[in-house]
Formats: structure tokens, C-alpha cells, sequence
């Protein structure tokens, strides 16, 4: 009597085998979906960073009469331009952990440019390697 319930109780080694099937296919179609919306928020933060940086550029363009020869020049003031206070205690990396590239652009509507090129950290990509830039993020 006691055998007929515990075979009654145990599964079979083929549901075993399709329960795993279904599992993995679930974490699958969640780790996609994950990865996807982690994505967007790096290049969201990168957008936002970027803002962020635009508009202390212009303050200190406005507190000095100058554009700043660096990103570092907000931190540091290392030209020693007159009129500027520090703003920020460091700069921040991007979210895939290179540094921004601020450059002067007289072409541009500001006259610089700021970058992030995506996760890979090269000039130019698509998706998640896709540059980032002050230009590209115009409202």
C-alpha cells in the first residue's frame, strides 16, 4: 500500500524534463526583456548627463566669458578662468563607464560638442554602441 502512494507522489522523469523547458524559456524571454530595458535606461542617463553638462558649460561660458578648454575645467578650473566656481565634485563616467568627449565645435549651434560613445567606447555604432551626443539629443 505504501509503494502505490509514493510512486503516486513522484514525477515522472519526462515532466522533469519539460517543467526545466518551460522554466528556462520563461528566464530567457525575461532576460531579454531585461537587458532591453537596462539599455534604454543607460542611454537615457547618457541623454540626461549630457544635458547636465551642456548647462554647466553655459553657466560657465556666462561666469567667465569663455567656453571651457575641457570638461575637466568645470571640476578643477584648471585654466583658472575668473568667475567660476566649482560645480562639481568629479566627473561622472558614462553609463558603460568611459569618459564623455566634450570637444569644441564651432559648427555647432553651442560651439561644442558632447559625447558618449555607447557601450563599446568607439566613435559610431548602432544600438547599444551608437554615439550619444549633445547634437543628437537637441530638444
Amino acid at each position: 500500500m505504501k509503494n502505490k502512494r509514493i510512486k503516486k507522489r513522484q514525477f515522472s522523469l519526462l515532466e522533469v524534463i519539460i517543467a526545466i523547458t518551460i522554466i528556462a524559456l520563461v528566464a530567457t524571454i525575461a532576460v531579454r526583456n531585461l537587458s532591453s530595458t537596462m539599455d534604454d535606461a543607460n542611454e537615457k542617463l547618457a541623454t540626461t548627463q549630457i544635458h547636465e553638462f551642456k548647462g554647466l558649460v553655459v553657466t560657465y561660458k556666462l561666469a567667465t566669458g569663455r567656453l571651457p578648454n575641457s570638461l575637466q575645467d568645470l571640476v578643477t578650473n584648471e585654466s583658472g578662468a575668473k568667475g567660476w566656481k566649482q560645480q562639481l565634485e568629479k566627473l561622472p563616467f558614462d553609463p558603460w563607464n568611459n569618459a564623455y568627449v566634450y570637444s569644441l565645435a564651432p559648427e555647432s549651434l553651442n560651439g561644442f560638442n558632447i559625447v558618449s560613445y555607447g557601450a563599446d567606447g568607439q566613435a559610431g555604432g548602432e544600438g547599444i554602441n551608437k554615439d550619444i551626443s549633445l547634437n543628437s539629443t537637441q530638444d
